[in-house]
């Protein structure tokens, strides 16, 4: 090997050897900036998941202000309970009933329907959308929020209250129709997680994890 072929050998040597130093100083410079990429995103997600929860909690915690409050109307808890002594419930003139019940009704945009029942879980009233019967009896054993339900091609939730007197007895449940295009909204706003997911509802009952139902979104492209 003459000193050429040294000379070049060693510019080729030198040239891989400091290819290879300029990839490994990228690969370390860049590593941490990847690192602290990927924990912005991360906790961009947090931040938007957790701003998600909440207006969900907001919305559901509003809804069940709202069945408590329709609830708690005097004039018509008490027409109820005159109506739970009636021993001839057909001639009962429950109109008084109706008529509370009515006004509570347009109070809340969200409210589509109310269904009231006395002390032996009997209908006495229904206003607006009707809500499935197939639900009455698992509704009116405790207060709780429903799956969601399709009424009219429409999401609702059904939340259930005990009615109770000022002796602290109930006398009466109440199933309170709640249109959830509102909540529907919130959860399908898919700003800050991507183009595409799935959102689970659930909530934590008896240390169990209960689903109330699953949303898909995806963003689309409008093309003029």
């Amino acid at each position: 090997m003459n000193s050429k072929q040294l000379q070049r050998l060693l510019i080729f040597y030198s040239a891989v050897g400091i290819f290879t130093i300029s990839i490994l100083v990228a690969i370390i410079s860049i590593f941490p900036l990847y690192e602290k990429l990927r924990r912005n995103e991360e906790s961009n997600l947090q931040s938007a998941l957790r701003t998600r929860r909440l207006a969900v909690e907001e919305f559901l915690s509003r809804a069940r202000g709202i069945t408590s409050q329709i609830a708690s109307r005097t004039y018509a808890r008490r027409e109820l309970e005159i109506y739970n002594r009636n021993n001839n419930k057909s001639d009962f003139d429950i109109s008084i009933i109706a008529g509370d019940l009515e006004d509570a009704l347009i109070q809340s945009e969200d409210v589509v329907g109310i269904s009231r029942f006395g002390i032996d879980n009997q209908l006495v009233v229904e206003l607006g959308l009707p809500i499935p019967k197939t639900l009455w009896k698992l509704l009116i054993q405790k207060s709780k929020i429903s799956n969601p339900i399709r009424i009219k091609n429409e999401f609702h939730l059904v939340i259930s209250q005990p009615i109770i007197n000022s002796k602290k007895q109930q006398v009466g449940t109440d199933l309170v129709l709640f249109k959830i295009q509102g909540l529907e909204k919130i959860i399908r706003d898919n700003r800050g997680l991507g183009k595409t997911g799935e959102v689970f509802l659930g909530t934590l009952e008896e240390q169990k994890i209960k689903f109330f139902g699953l949303f898909f979104f995806e963003t689309t492209t409008v093309k003029n």
